[in-house]
C-alpha cells in the first residue's frame, strides 16, 4: 500500500488489532498523520508497533554522518523522547526500548568514510553477519557479543528504537 493510500483508506473504524510501522516513520514528511490514521484503524486497546533508527545510538554518536543509516531518504530522525512526544499525543505509550548493535557495521563505516552503502552491499553484510552467527567456532565471542548488545540496549544506545503503543 502506498503511503497516500494508507492516509485515504477508510476501513470500518476499529477494524484492526494491530498496525506496524517497521522502518517507515523516518521516511514520512508527516509521520503524525500516519499515527492518527493508524489509531482510526485500530479497535479500542489495539496496538501500534513502531521501529525507527535511534538517533541517539552509539553508532551515530561515534560516526555521525558517516553512519550508513544517515540517509537522504530519511526525513525524520527520532530519539526516545521525540518518538514518545510524537506518539504519546494519540496513543498510550506502553514500551520504548532499543535493540540491535553491530560493531562490524561501525568498523566498516569508520573505514569507508562518507560514501553511501548500496543495497547490495547491505545484503552482503547481512549474509556475512548471519554466517558468522552460525559459526560454531565463534561460540565464546557470541556470549561476549550478546552481553555487550544487552548492555548497550540497557543504556538506550542500540541502533533501533522499538515502541509499543496502545489505543486508549
Amino acid at each position: 500500500m502506498l503511503s497516500e493510500d494508507f492516509l485515504t483508506h477508510s476501513p470500518r473504524e476499529g477494524s484492526f488489532d494491530a498496525v506496524t510501522f517497521w522502518v517507515v516513520l523516518e521516511h514520512l514528511l508527516e509521520p503524525r498523520q500516519f499515527l492518527v490514521q493508524a489509531k482510526n484503524h485500530l479497535r479500542s486497546g489495539g496496538k501500534c508497533f513502531v521501529l525507527v533508527p535511534n538517533f541517539r545510538s552509539l553508532a551515530i554518536r561515534l560516526l555521525g554522518s558517516k553512519y550508513r543509516y544517515i540517509l537522504p531518504q530519511h526525513l525524520n530522525y527520532f530519539s526516545r523522547q521525540s518518538l514518545i512526544d510524537l506518539a504519546g499525543k494519540d496513543f498510550e505509550v506502553i514500551e520504548v526500548r532499543t535493540m540491535h548493535f553491530n560493531p562490524i557495521v561501525i568498523l566498516q563505516d569508520w573505514r569507508r568514510g562518507t560514501d553511501l552503502v548500496s543495497d547490495p552491499e547491505r545484503a552482503t553484510l547481512l549474509k556475512r553477519t548471519n554466517s558468522m552467527k552460525s559459526n560454531p567456532w565463534l561460540g565464546p565471542l557470541k556470549i561476549i557479543y550478546r552481553g555487550l548488545e544487552s548492555m548497550i540496549a540497557r543504556f538506550e544506545l542500540a541502533d533501533n528504537l522499538v515502541c509499543v503503543l496502545r489505543k486508549r
